[in-house]
């Protein structure tokens, strides 16, 4: 087998490339290195410094590949607030590049990376499933959710099997710290400096945090399963608000700095929680990192990078 990841220098793209590297998997990797690093990319694996965007490029990483991992995108909610046209250049017309040299290449399986930010802002839905209703708040989730639509239309007519994921607020070791990192980086870049960890609303919003060893196996899984083409939430179930995490991340650093608090940003989610049944159906995948256990993981690497 052999196995394009796209974005596989990147915080998600480089653990699945070192799991797919250590299952003796041929691995190419496609990134720009944007945002992505160098210093990301797992021996054994062949990088190949381009963009989604450069239908050349795409086309020269497909040769004889089987599977793609499609991670290559704009992460951010907030930034895509500003840089929407370059959000969407990324999201959606690289997802298309993906697609259509995928066709050409005779790729048997893509797994599409999507976000929860796909899913209508609902506190009183409560947990969503996948037939929850969709209404993305930011240009981010838009994107997103424009390319899972494609994915689903294309790969039926191109006859290519998919499995769209959506990602809840994923965090880990490599992800790298900055204005608009994951949560539990920004947290812990500020208690490590001193600084007291910013909470921008009342803390109240809610969070499904998984933490990336998790994520990597449920994609492993999306690529072993025979699946029917569907799209699975890929979460842990368990919600914490931003405030609990706050304290959870002081406790474990031991720090007696307290949350500043500043007004809300708009296109913050307020709740975000995943029904994890399909997964645990489908993909026979439950999380099994518990926050409390993980976070410890976190601030080693962060101190490590210094």
């Amino acid at each position: 087998m052999k196995v394009l990841v796209t974005g596989g220098a990147g915080f998600i793209g480089s653990h699945i490339c070192k799991e797919l590297v250590s299952l003796g998997i041929d691995t190419v990797i496609l990134d720009d290195l944007t945002r992505g690093r160098e210093s990301n990319v797992p021996e054994g694996a062949r990088l190949i410094r381009g963009s989604v965007t450069d239908v050349d490029a795409v086309t020269g990483a497909m040769i004889g590949v089987d599977v793609v991992f499609h991670f290559a995108a704009r992460v951010s909610t907030r930034e895509s607030n500003v840089s929407f046209h370059e959000d969407a250049l990324t999201n959606i017309m690289g997802t298309l590049n993906v697609l259509a040299c995928g066709r050409d290449a005779g790729v048997n399986r893509i797994v599409y990376s999507s976000s929860a930010a796909v899913y209508r802002d609902d506190p009183s839905a409560g947990a969503v499933s996948e037939s929850s209703p969709t209404g993305p708040k930011a240009p981010y989730g838009i994107s997103k959710l424009a390319g899972e639509m494609y994915v689903a239309r294309m790969c039926a007519t191109f006859d290519i099997d998919y499995v769209i994921l959506r990602h809840f607020n994923v965090y880990g070791p490599g992800q790298l710290p900055g204005p608009y990192a994951g949560v539990i980086s920004i947290f812990v870049e500020c208690l490590l400096a001193g600084k007291n960890p910013v909470i921008f609303g009342d803390g109240g919003q809610v969070r499904d945090l998984i933490c990336v060893e998790d994520i990597v196996q449920a994609n492993i899984r999306a690529m072993e399963t025979r699946l029917p083409n569907t799209t699975v939430n890929i979460g842990t179930g368990v919600p914490h608000s931003v405030n609990a995490l706050a304290r959870i991340i002081l406790d474990v650093m031991g720090s007696d700095l307290e949350p500043e608090y500043k007004e809300p940003v708009e296109a913050d989610i307020r709740y975000s929680l995943a029904d994890t049944r399909k997964a645990r159906e489908l993909l026979v995948f439950q999380a099994k990192g518990a926050l409390e256990d993980k976070i410890e993981g976190v601030v080693e690497w962060m101190k490590s990078k210094g």
